[in-house]
């Protein structure tokens, strides 16, 4: 199991994990429009209307529901952008954060991690 599935099970909040690479700043989180689509990873054709989505200057690239075959993590991938998705607000999420954070570092080498919160 990967560390963003994990989080997600442990918190249960929804997350998302990105290649920053294949991100085309700057990024949004609102809410999918209608007739947008995406590729889901493994998913095909995901319908995103109406959903809260991430979006950069190329369009939608995660939700709630599946993250993008256009910005999903390869092996290649040296930069990542991980979220959690809470929308009970701010309890808990220190602890989500450093827990995600302790993975990244424990299972994927990470380095250099910036933790922060938006609301």
């Amino acid at each position: 199991m990967d560390v963003n599935n994990l989080i997600s099970l442990q918190t249960l909040h929804s997350g998302g994990t990105f290649d920053l690479d294949r991100v085309q700043p700057p990024i949004i989180f609102r809410v999918g429009q209608p007739g947008e689509i995406y590729s889901g990873i493994g998913r095909g054709e995901i319908k995103i209307e109406g959903l809260p989505v991430f979006a950069d200057q190329a369009g939608p690239f995660g939700s709630t529901t599946s993250d993008s075959e256009r910005t999903m993590v390869q092996l290649e991938t040296t930069r990542i952008m991980m979220v959690i998705i809470s929308f009970l607000g701010a309890v808990g999420m220190d602890m989500a954060l450093e827990r995600a954070a302790g993975l990244l570092e424990r299972y994927a080498a990470a380095s250099g991690i910036e933790k922060g919160m938006v609301e």
